[in-house]
């Protein structure tokens, strides 16, 4: 989805049997990887993709891109970048050029273990698991504005979602 491709359609090009390879990556349910398609896009895909690419520039060098303060997206030259919000100047830690305010050291909205413009505690939960993804929450370590990667759960660990019964 964030490379700008929807599920696949129910079409013979981009949704085919088992036996002419099986699903494509996109299609609206988990495929088990033992087809031939399964870990590929479909034709659908690449188009829905190569459109986007083009549309956003998303597949230029960086080195070639200048930094654009306002975006919500933290680059090079930036402590923290809050968005719109930050461009007018509401944003309690980041100003609207992009730099910490004072007494500010991170940015609730860039840094996941970030609470009131100062690292948050370690009781605080960064990334929460949705039911039965098969990942267990996250939470801050209390010395780091970066939120850690979540654990997963074990193998075989039920989880009773609508297209599996375990992990």
């Amino acid at each position: 989805h964030n490379l700008g491709s929807y599920h696949d359609p129910v079409t013979e090009e981009c949704a085919p049997e088992d036996s002419s390879g099986g699903k494509y990556v996109m299609w609206q349910r988990s495929v088990m990887g033992t087809q031939s398609n399964h870990k590929k896009f479909s034709p659908c895909s690449l188009k829905a993709i190569g459109r986007a690419a083009e549309d956003y520039n998303c597949l230029v060098e960086r080195s070639s891109m200048e930094s654009l303060c306002g975006n919500a997206v933290v680059e090079k030259g930036e402590q923290c970048d809050a968005g719109a919000e930050g461009t007018t100047g509401t944003d309690p830690c980041c100003s609207a050029s992009c730099e910490f305010k004072p007494q500010a050291i991170c940015s609730d909205i860039n840094d996941g273990c970030c609470q009131n413009c100062q690292v948050a505690p370690n009781t605080s939960s960064c990334l929460v698991s949705v039911v039965n993804d098969c990942k267990i929450d996250s939470y801050c370590n209390g010395q780091s504005k970066v939120c850690p990667p979540q654990g997963i759960l074990p193998d075989w660990t039920p989880c009773y979602n609508e297209y599996a019964h375990y992990c």
